[in-house]
Formats: C-alpha cells, structure tokens, sequence
C-alpha cells in the first residue's frame, strides 16, 4: 500500500495544527488518517489504550458512510460526524483528501470540540489542498 506522500514543511504544518487542537480541546487521542483509512499522523495522551489502526480504520468507514448518508438525503456536504458512547466520544471530520479524527473520555463542551474540528479540517484540507 503507498503512504501520503508529504514535504517535511507540510508534515511540520500538520504537527502543529494537532498541537493546537491538543490545546483546545479536552481529547485525549488525535489521528489524520486518508480516506481509505491509512494512518497519517497519530498521538494520544499517555495511559490511553487506543489501537491506532482501529482507530484509523473504523473512522474512514464512518466518514464513507456518513458522505453517502448526507448525499443521498441532499444534505450535502458533510462537515463532521460524532459518535457517543457511555465511555467517550469520537469526532471525524472531513480534511479534504485526509480524515480528522478525536476521541475523548470526558468532554466538557461538544460544540466547542466541532468547532474547533471544523476549523482545524479546513486548514489540513487546505494544506494537502493539491494531493
């Protein structure tokens, strides 16, 4: 399988955005993966227990679905989805050619994590704007 080709300038781009994000918001784990589910960039807080593959994999089937879900109701486009569970939550969103992914335990504000996701998918979407 071929790995997203990126510069060193956009993979230190990219490093920061996720550090802001980190900043922002209360998730505990952060991923870019592509659309077909292969890992970009991963981190997560020390003592979460997340496969990041899993992660990676199940989030690309999210967003495929959610895409064709949205476009089929004329919904379009999809800017995120967020899946809840009694133990955390998952926020994917659209990043042009690439997926941003969240997940948390404990999140004080949801709308706050989808803005910000929402701003944070934009700018990646930009930067790889070209792939």
């Amino acid at each position: 399988m071929q790995q997203f080709a990126m510069s060193e300038e956009e993979a230190k781009q990219l490093a920061m955005y996720l550090r802001e994000i980190t900043l922002y918001t209360e998730l505990e784990t952060l991923a870019v993966v592509t659309k077909a589910g292969r890992r970009v960039a991963f981190s997560s807080t020390k003592g979460v227990d997340i496969d990041p593959d899993l992660l990676s994999a199940i989030s690309a089937v999210l967003l495929q679905t959610g895409i064709e879900a949205v476009s089929k109701l004329e919904f379009e486009p999809l800017f995120e989805l967020i899946v809840r569970g009694e133990k955390g939550i998952i926020v994917v969103t659209d990043a042009g050619p690439l997926v941003l992914i969240g997940a948390g335990v404990k999140i004080e504000s949801l709308g706050h994590v989808v803005s910000v996701f929402r701003h944070f998918g934009r700018e990646i979407a930009g930067l790889f704007a070209k792939k």
